[in-house]
């Protein structure tokens, strides 16, 4: 018999939470619009616990992913 157990540690600081685009800080949807993207869908998530934006986007009619800072920097890596 088998009496092992397994717990799942899940880290909600890392767990992107989806937010409306419309909820995108100011500096963010101005440097969307500065590259020419167009955000489809918007993520929410910390590292050390500094917001990030993950945004799901189109460029050029190419679907890709950028993350953002709040005041719109991209995150480097």
């Amino acid at each position: 018999v088998d009496n092992s157990i397994a717990i799942a540690v899940v880290n909600e600081e890392n767990t992107p939470k989806e937010i409306a685009v419309s909820e995108l800080p100011q500096a963010v949807k101005d440097q969307l619009k500065a590259d020419a993207c167009e955000a489809q869908r918007a993520f929410l998530l910390y590292k050390d616990d500094q917001p990030i934006y993950q945004v799901e986007a189109l460029k050029e009619g190419e679907q890709i992913i950028l993350h953002y800072y709040a005041d719109g920097k991209e995150v480097e890596g």
